[in-house]
């Protein structure tokens, strides 16, 4: 038999967005120009600017200087541009920014704005030829504000410290410290973290004395809870949970990676992609294995012998792993004939199920990107909700008690839905944590939520809808920050539970007053430990496809050779568009990969 040897070229289209080049939406008349005549609960666009927009920066109130501080962060993606000072301070009663030079160092300089071209040029090249992260002005050592070459985005890995009146970043491995009032910078030259080294957030713990770092490194990776002795100059890693606690945890990551198992078996038959010997398994009985093997740990847990928060979650987990047994008791049948997108479905939502089991017994939070960490100095207690897995984005609510060193897991009865790269912030009047924005896998409505720690309690306070979609693009309402699918949201809280936002170029403020909640809107109310996937989801593949061995088969006997045929891919392939990826075909399964 003769082979003939075919290559498939797939073409991507590479569409690039020019930053600050849409076309803006008319404004609004009743967009609130002004902070003062601003009801609570509502934004305000206190500052609209053409330059000084940061990407994903350090931004904190400093109670000793009445001030908020903005630092790193990205500033430009290519070229010179208009380059504000590294460090910058916004005063909100005078509704102006201010170029923090630290002694002696501000003479012939702008108070305000772009330092110059003079500046701007000298840090566009920073990090091209390495070591960009410091540099110095005079004898002061800066941290630089990114650009083309050196990445300093901040994400949340900062906390300002009531103690020492310092502001605390971690970026590139290294701890930072800023003094507001002498406006200076300094590395402490402590050993990098281990592990979490990105996407975390920190809180300052007045209890132990110490900066709490939580998240970090997203997804699966192993992560845990970090603390910064700011007197000994040390990070380590803290322990939870109890041995039972974990050992159950680990018994439903096996179960886990067997439900992917089964998950990827009927993939695989319903694509007509198996191998020879994959053909043979009998996917029913692997379905009633894992639904036996389900009710196993099921049983373990109900009977487990937990205190404390841990029993707490027991109930939640019970629930789940009870769910899961269900379902693959009712999808266990479809898998002894022909293989439907359906049927793929619902061992899809089966191993979800199951994930989220994992999430209810897990003894600290999983693994997360961009989620902010709140301390309730009244409680004690910090507060974290949510995150980015990086293919999905959570919404549970975690309490960790400063006193005993211990997580607990929340489960009340409604909650934001789930986001990332949200605003987190203590309200000192208040008295309650309040969150305002963040991001999803798909287009969010721009909200606020007052979180209550003492009656686990959360309260819609704001909903602004997104405008309608227009030509495939989303379009934002005009009276809130801007929210998209991906970039974080950064802001503080001062004195007077004003919640300040940087959005790109502009400031945003709102008077946050947690007593005036709003009536959430049908479908805008989560449910604790539910997810939202990325949009680029099997399942819609799955749905549009239509695999036929035969038909294929003849495709590629009939191709002609020495000649490119387009393939037609089914609607939404997951990944059959990406830019900038690549592809190989698996002889095994005779099917294209794509990353």
């Amino acid at each position: 038999m003769k082979l003939r040897a075919t290559v498939v070229l797939a073409a991507a289209f590479c569409f690039v967005r020019v930053a600050n080049g849409q076309q803006a939406p008319v404004k609004p008349a009743d967009a609130v120009a002004s902070l003062a005549d601003a009801p609570v609960n509502t934004w305000a666009k206190i500052v609209a600017a053409k330059t000084g927009g940061r990407d994903s920066a350090l931004f904190v109130y400093a109670p000793n200087i009445k001030r908020f501080v903005a630092a790193a962060g990205m500033q430009s993606y290519g070229g010179e541009g208009p380059r504000h000072y590294d460090t910058e301070e916004f005063d909100l009663a005078a509704t102006k920014w201010v170029n923090a030079y630290p002694p002696g160092r501000a003479s012939s300089r702008p108070e305000s704005g772009p330092v110059g071209p003079e500046y701007s040029k000298e840090r566009a090249m920073a990090g091209h030829n390495g070591g960009g992260l410091f540099y110095k002005d005079g004898e002061f050592l800066r941290v630089g504000a990114g650009g083309q070459w050196l990445v300093t985005r901040t994400n949340y890995e900062w906390c300002y410290v009531p103690d020492n009146g310092r502001v605390y970043l971690y970026v590139h491995d290294r701890t930072l410290c800023y003094d507001p009032v002498n406006r200076t910078w300094e590395d402490t030259n402590a050993t990098p973290r281990t592990s979490c080294n990105i996407w975390g957030s920190m809180a300052y713990d007045p209890v132990n004395k110490e900066i709490f770092h939580a998240g970090g490194d997203g997804g699966s990776a192993v992560v845990g809870t970090w603390v910064y002795s700011i007197e000994k100059n040390k990070w380590r890693m803290l322990e939870f949970g109890s041995d039972k606690a974990k050992a159950l945890g680990d018994e439903a990551k096996k179960l886990c990676w067997q439900a992917k198992a089964l998950l990827g078996a009927a993939a695989n038959r319903f694509a007509v992609s198996e191998t020879k010997e994959e053909a043979k398994a009998d996917l029913k009985a692997k379905a009633i294995t894992l639904r036996e093997e389900a009710k196993r740990l099921l049983a373990q847990v109900k009977s487990a012998d937990l205190n404390g928060a841990e029993k707490n979650s027991r109930e939640a987990a019970v629930g789940r792993l009870d769910a899961a047994v269900l379902a693959l008791g009712a999808v266990a049948d479809k898998l002894s004939s022909t293989i439907t997108p359906e049927a793929v479905g619902e061992v899809r939502a089966a191993r979800v199920l199951i994930e989220q089991a994992i999430d209810a017994l897990a003894v600290e939070p999983p693994g997360r990107a961009r989620s902010q960490v709140a301390y309730d100095p009244v409680r004690k207690k910090m507060v974290l909700f949510g995150g980015d897995q990086l293919d999905r984005v959570l919404s549970d609510t975690w309490v960790y008690d400063c006193a005993t060193r211990t997580w607990e897991q929340r489960f009340p009865k409604e909650c934001p839905l789930p986001r990332a790269g949200h605003i987190l912030a203590w309200l000192p009047k208040a008295k309650k944590v309040v969150l305002a924005g963040g991001y999803s896998r798909d287009w969010l409505a721009q909200q606020m939520w007052a979180y209550d720690v003492e009656a686990n309690e959360w309260k819609m306070l704001l909903h602004i809808p997104l405008a309608s979609e227009d030509w495939g693009r989303q379009q934002f309402s005009q009276n809130c920050p801007r929210v998209d699918a991906r970039g974080p949201q950064t802001g503080a809280v001062n004195e007077d539970d004003v919640l300040v936002c940087i959005n790109g170029a502009n400031v945003w403020a709102c008077k946050v007053d947690p007593g005036k909640p709003t009536s959430a809107p049908d479908g805008q109310t989560g449910a604790a430990g539910d997810y939202r996937f990325n949009r680029i989801d099997p399942a819609a593949w799955e749905k549009a496809a239509n695999p036929d061995a035969a038909r294929t088969k003849k495709f590629y006997e009939e191709l002609p050779a020495n000649q490119w045929t387009a393939l037609k891919f089914a609607r939404y392939a997951p990944g059959a568009r990406n830019r900038w990826g690549t592809t190989a075909y698996d002889i095994d399964r005779h099917q294209l990969l794509f990353w």
